[in-house]
């Protein structure tokens, strides 16, 4: 990519751009002639016409009569159509730009594109998906990390937090709107959502089954993780709290608990009424620290219950319940723990920290993992928006982030409280000094 042209950006645009490019890890050793290793070879065959100023034409030969289509993806899972658009940016390539976002069939990875020009390209084509609903289950990224969604375009808009692509959606969506009326009063009477097809939708990562679900635009801006998504959206959209059916608080509770430190420090402050409506069992399963330190020095009365419920039922092995594109890290029991021992309750004193902390610690790493697929025809079926949370769903899946490093973590802050190193926790004692002696053999190597 050309310097010159990359000191010329925005700031914000530029750095977005390096997160974009960087998403692309290609190998540098032999890579075999499968289908990976032919979508890998067109990154770099990319790469290197668009690095001697290739014309437009070989560039599009490289690709044949197909062309840029939804199902070319590699290894990160990132379009190939973003990934041109956003190369032939930082090239300074408009005509590349242009041909890549004409070609394009999934908005993912052009979320964050911050040209005007190019924004109003993708509103007008993104919304005209949504309008004639074709729009599928897919994989998008959310805050740099990978999930599965079936909300309309509208709504992906919302999530990415780019408010400059919302407004254009929104004045795509009302200059579309007023083109063809009569067929848009028909087939939208109802919706709440531009070019709605259900009364709710989802997402969830790659590797988890539990769906956060989607019901409004007021989830959708909390998922943002952004404070000035939340903000416009709030301001410029029709939200009423008190008017949600029950399925639906339960579900923007859920959103608002498993939300970032960012953006939950950022409601803490400026909209207390949506922190109420984050029940206090959502914000442990969600370990959101922040959080549940609020709730315990504002709602002491509400929280011995829950709390002693969710200790006795809570599993190291099991990962938190945040929101996508907001992962919680191995220190995060570590956190909720010593917010528990700050509260100084009666009920949970340090001889029942202790052991709870014991109980967890001595439970094996490994678990049989009960996986439940939901593909597209499970999706696709219809729901009450007030049964969201009627289906019985299956919370375990692949360990995120790894249970044992989480152990270790919890185990040095059991030893720092005084904890008792018993039979059964000598094993994570043995499997701490079998690490640290091969970490100090690749030191000296």
């Amino acid at each position: 990519m050309k310097e010159a042209i990359l000191n010329a950006m925005n700031p914000i645009e530029k750095k977005i751009l390096e997160k974009e490019v960087q998403k692309i890890h290609i190998p540098e050793e032999p890579i075999p002639f499968d289908d990976f290793g032919k979508k890998i070879r067109y990154v770099k065959k990319i790469r290197e016409l668009l690095d001697q100023d290739a014309e437009l034409k070989e560039i599009k030969l490289l690709f044949g009569r197909k062309g840029l289509h939804q199902g070319w993806y590699y290894k990160n899972e990132t379009p190939l159509a973003s990934y041109v658009y956003w190369y032939g940016r930082g090239c300074g390539r408009e005509d590349v730009c242009l041909w890549a976002l004409e070609s394009a069939t999934t908005i993912d990875g052009l979320l964050q594109a911050q040209e005007p020009s190019h924004l109003e390209k993708i509103a007008k084509k993104f919304i005209s998906m949504d309008k004639y609903g074709v729009v599928a289950f897919r994989k998008m990224y959310l805050h740099e990390e990978l999930c599965w969604t079936d909300a309309p375009n509208y709504l992906a808009a919302v999530m990415s937090g780019n408010v400059s692509l919302l407004q254009m959606f929104e004045a795509k969506d009302e200059e579309m709107t007023e083109e063809n009326m009569e067929y848009w009063e028909y087939t939208c009477e109802w919706d709440r959502i531009p070019g709605a097809r259900k009364t709710y939708y989802s997402i969830r990562r790659e590797t988890i089954v539990g769906d956060f679900y989607i019901p409004g635009i007021l989830t959708a801006a909390i998922l943002s993780g952004s404070p000035e998504m939340l903000d416009y959206c709030i301001d410029h959209y029709d939200i009423d709290n008190m008017g949600l059916a029950y399925g639906e608080k339960e579900a923007l509770g859920q959103a608002i608990a498993g939300a970032g430190e960012e953006l939950t420090e950022y409601m803490i402050e400026h909209y207390p009424g949506l922190i109420e409506l984050a029940e206090a069992e959502q914000v442990m399963k969600a370990g959101n620290v922040p959080l549940l330190r609020h709730l315990l020095a504002e709602h002491p009365e509400h929280l011995n219950w829950y709390a002693a419920l969710f200790f006795n039922l809570r599993d190291i092995r099991t990962p938190y319940m945040s929101a996508p594109g907001f992962p919680r890290n191995a220190d995060t029991d570590v956190e909720m723990y010593r917010a528990f021992l700050e509260w100084e309750s009666p009920e949970f004193s340090m001889d029942f920290i202790l052991g709870q902390m014991r109980a967890e610690l001595a439970k094996p790493a490994e678990r049989e993992i009960d996986l439940k697929y939901y593909g597209e025809q499970e999706i696709q079926k219809p729901y009450h928006v007030n049964d969201l949370f009627a289906r019985k769903m299956t919370y375990e899946w692949i360990k995120v982030p790894d249970c044992m490093e989480r152990k270790v973590r919890l185990l040095e802050f059991y030893q720092e409280l005084g904890g008792e190193i018993t039979e059964e926790l000598s094993e994570i004692t043995g499997y701490i000094e079998h690490c640290r002696r091969i970490d100090e053999l690749f030191a000296d190597d």
